[in-house]
């Protein structure tokens, strides 16, 4: 690949949009296969409670597998936002990653960054401009992970980032991980 722009090689980029909607098939697909593995089961949409366990280990699987340690490319995937205050206690009220079950807790663990994009309306020259702010510090009450915040090479937030912005800063984490 080469970036056009500059006309410099950029790394390899796999997607997944959204990793919310492939947990929701793995469920569908994994609690039809157990109704059909048991005359008891009543409804062929929902796992039991040992399918559940299956399903988290499952994506969790999959995704890690996404790593560029064994895909030699950046993972970049989206989610839905869960904005349920308190669903993962009260003392952490914080929007994060919208998954069924222990995900939303579990996934993070296996990205090195996790970034709220926040869609704001601005007015600029009497029009109303949509502004997406991709957030890479917890200013905020949505959960961010970041594993170089403390550096603070990466700015704690980017409006409107290009692909190749993206890529850049992915790039930029990726050849910091030697020097930690």
């Amino acid at each position: 690949f080469k970036d056009r722009a500059a006309g410099r090689p950029t790394p390899p980029v796999i997607g997944l949009d959204s990793l919310t909607e492939a947990q929701f098939l793995i469920r569908l697909g994994m609690a039809a296969a157990e109704a059909d593995d048991s005359s008891k089961a009543v409804d062929p949409e929902m796992l039991s409670q040992r399918g559940w366990g299956k399903m988290g280990d499952r994506l969790a699987y999959d995704v890690s597998y996404l790593h560029p340690t064994f895909t030699g490319a950046h993972f970049i995937a989206t989610a839905f936002e869960n904005t349920k205050r308190g669903a993962f206690g009260a003392e952490d009220q914080r929007i994060r990653p919208s998954f069924q079950g222990a995900m939303g807790e579990r996934l993070q663990k296996y990205f090195d960054f996790v970034v709220y994009v926040e869609h704001k309306p601005v007015r600029v020259d009497g029009k109303i401009t949509p502004v997406h702010r991709y957030h890479f510090a917890p200013f905020g009450d949505f959960l961010i992970k970041n594993i170089y915040e403390d550096r603070e090479v990466i700015p704690a937030y980017i409006d409107n980032p290009s692909w190749t912005d993206l890529q850049e800063l992915a790039t930029k984490a990726a050849n910091m991980k030697g020097d930690k």
